[in-house]
C-alpha cells in the first residue's frame, strides 16, 4: 500500500509539473504577443508620423514656388536680364542719373507712411567701372555677366526677404 501512495504522489507531482509549465508556456506566449501588438503599433505611428512630414514638406515646397506669382516682372532688353518685385511697389528706371550714372532702377515701396528707395540696382559696363566704385557701397549682391557688372544694393532690414526673393527672382535672358 504505502508502494501504492508513493506512486499516486509520483504522478500528482508530475501532473503538477505539467501543469506549471502548460501555465507558464501560455502565460509568456500571451505576452509575447502584446509586445508584438505594441511594436506593431508604434511602427505604424512610425510610419504615419514619416507620412505627415512628407505632406508638410510638399505644402511648405508650394508655398515657396506661389510667393512670387502675383509679383510684376522687369525687363532690361539692352543688358538682358530681369527679375520680379511686389506689386505695390514702384519701379524707378534710371533713377537719380545725374549723380548716378551706374544706377539703373531703385525700387520704393509705396504702400509705406514714408516712402524711401530699399534696393537699388546698378549696372557697371566693364570690371574696371564695378572695381573703381565698389568701394563706396559694398553691393549685396553681384552679377557678373560677359564684362557686365549687375549689382543690388539692399539699404533697408525691414525689406530683407524681399530683396532676398527679388534675387532669387533674377534671370538673365538669353
Amino acid at each position: 500500500m504505502k508502494q501504492n501512495t508513493n506512486k499516486i504522489v509520483m504522478i500528482l507531482v508530475i501532473v503538477m509539473i505539467i501543469l506549471i509549465g502548460i501555465i507558464i508556456y501560455f502565460t509568456t506566449r500571451n505576452s509575447d504577443n502584446q509586445t508584438n501588438d505594441k511594436i506593431k503599433i508604434q511602427n505604424n505611428n512610425q510610419t504615419t508620423t514619416t507620412d505627415n512630414k512628407q505632406s508638410i514638406s510638399k505644402e511648405t515646397e508650394v508655398k515657396k514656388v506661389d510667393e512670387t506669382v502675383n509679383w510684376q516682372t522687369y525687363k532690361n532688353d539692352k543688358y538682358k536680364f530681369e527679375f520680379k518685385y511686389p506689386p505695390k511697389h514702384t519701379m524707378n528706371p534710371a533713377a537719380n542719373q545725374q549723380t548716378n550714372s551706374n544706377l539703373m532702377i531703385a525700387l520704393v515701396d509705396s504702400t509705406s507712411k514714408i516712402p524711401a528707395q530699399y534696393i537699388a540696382i546698378e549696372v557697371w559696363d566693364s570690371k574696371q567701372d564695378f572695381e573703381s566704385e565698389k568701394n563706396n557701397a559694398k553691393p549685396t549682391y553681384v552679377i557678373e555677366n560677359n564684362d557686365v557688372y549687375i549689382t543690388f544694393l539692399y539699404q533697408m532690414e525691414e525689406y530683407k526677404e524681399t530683396v532676398k526673393k527679388i534675387i532669387e527672382s533674377f534671370k538673365l535672358a538669353k
